[in-house]
This record gives C-alpha cells, sequence and structure tokens, in this order.
C-alpha cells in the first residue's frame, strides 16, 4: 500500500493578509503536483490582481471568478 503525505498550514488569524502566503502555497503545491489550471476567487478583484503577480502567464493559467 502506498502512503500519500500532505502539509495542513494554519494561520494565527483569518484575513486578507494571508492571501499573499495562500496563493505561494497554492502555487509550490501545483508545481509539486503538476498543475497547471488555477481557479482564483475574487470579490473585488484584490486576489485576482495578486494572483496574476504570482501566477506567471507563461507557466500558469489562471482564471479570476467574481
Amino acid at each position: 500500500m502506498s502512503l500519500v503525505e500532505r502539509r495542513t498550514v494554519y494561520f494565527q488569524a483569518p484575513g486578507k493578509q494571508n492571501t499573499e502566503s495562500v496563493l505561494e502555497l497554492v502555487k509550490n503545491y501545483a508545481q509539486a503536483e503538476g498543475i497547471r489550471d488555477i481557479v482564483v476567487a475574487s470579490t473585488t478583484g484584490e486576489t485576482g490582481a495578486k494572483a496574476s503577480r504570482i501566477f506567471k502567464a507563461s507557466t500558469w493559467w489562471w482564471f479570476p471568478i467574481t
């Protein structure tokens, strides 16, 4: 039987101050797993703008959803 381990990250408090860290974690996970398509939910567009800086268009297909 094969064993799969995953990393879990908890933040001290909720909030938008965690957004960039979460996006970096997602990027690292996606790279490790060979995932190229990322869906980003954004109410104001702020998260989508941060994602555009972290996920370079030449490497990732990311889709902002408002």
